[in-house]
């Protein structure tokens, strides 16, 4: 049977589940059928999978949290997988805005189900040029954590495996993304460096590092202010891990001298944050 390539699902917490695809396989509406995982009398040679959502922490709406279905007898690994919607043996299931929601689709006995974890890429704000951060509980980018439940195997980061030979309940975790924020005080501006791990996202995008904020010449255009400028300067939300390389450039070389990082360990006018590891940070010029 046939269903429409986009419909809404119930949450099992009163959210939403968005489902964008062609569907030959009957899906259930959590409403319908509440708390009932076990796949139906008349069709015994069908098993339910039931995809479950957490999370914690997360604002009034968040970004990047993905999984695509894949339905067939091979694993589907992320760099092999098709990533176009209308096809029936694959799905692509989102949340809404709250991740503790579910999903579920009743598959042929014997067939593999590969699940792909999608997360967001991460957010770089010019605070000094009109950027506003958002409050820690606005925060709204989102990282892959773990999968848990009726898994059979993992066999690369952000993908799972399930064989259909009963029931399955699977649960898909995802988690805020570390943030960093760097205030300045007196003037200048930064040329940025990442090493970043390889992002759970599109092959076409997954294992990029975040775009630099300038390079070469076109940091002379990245001073934070005309004049005197002290305060937020610039805010990350990046996958965990991440490495981002500061270095603080004179931007009124007239007027202000480099000082010094409040963060223990820089040297000079360099300093390295780790996402998830290291806090806010402050860069100081003097005036002259």
């Amino acid at each position: 049977m046939s269903v429409s390539s986009k419909m809404i699902v119930a949450a099992s917490v009163l959210s939403l589940v968005q489902l964008n695809c062609g569907q030959p396989a009957t899906t259930t509406n959590a409403n319908s059928n509440t708390n009932n995982n076990t796949s139906t009398d008349t069709d015994s040679e069908r098993f339910r999978l039931t995809v479950n959502w957490a999370g914690e922490g997360f604002g009034t709406s968040f970004f990047g949290a993905a999984v695509w279905v894949f339905i067939g007898d091979d694993t589907i690994l992320r760099a092999d997988g098709d990533y176009r919607e209308g096809i029936d043996t694959r799905r692509y299931i989102k949340t809404a805005n709250d991740p503790t929601t579910s999903w579920n689709v009743d598959v042929d006995s014997g067939k593999s189900v590969t699940l792909v974890a999608f997360e967001d890429q991460g957010a770089i704000l010019n605070l000094a040029r009109g950027a506003v951060a958002p409050a820690p509980s606005e925060t709204t980018h989102i990282e892959f954590l773990e999968w848990g439940g009726d898994i059979n195997a993992t066999p690369e980061a952000g993908v799972a495996t399930v064989l259909m030979d009963a029931d399955k309940d699977v649960t898909v975790t995802f988690v805020l993304m570390p943030t960093l924020q760097i205030d300045v005080e007196g003037s200048g501006f930064f040329l940025n460096g990442f090493q970043a791990p390889v992002w759970l996202n599109d092959p076409e995008l997954g294992g990029v590092s975040p775009v630099v904020d300038c390079v070469g010449d076109e940091c002379e255009t990245q001073c934070l202010g005309s004049s005197t400028f002290s305060g937020p300067a610039l805010f990350y939300s990046m996958k965990g891990g991440t490495i981002l390389e500061l270095t603080s450039m004179d931007c009124l070389v007239d007027q202000f001298d480099w000082s010094m990082w409040t963060k223990a360990g820089c040297a000079g006018r360099n300093c390295t944050f780790q996402f998830g590891n290291d806090s806010d940070a402050t860069a100081i010029w003097v005036a002259k």
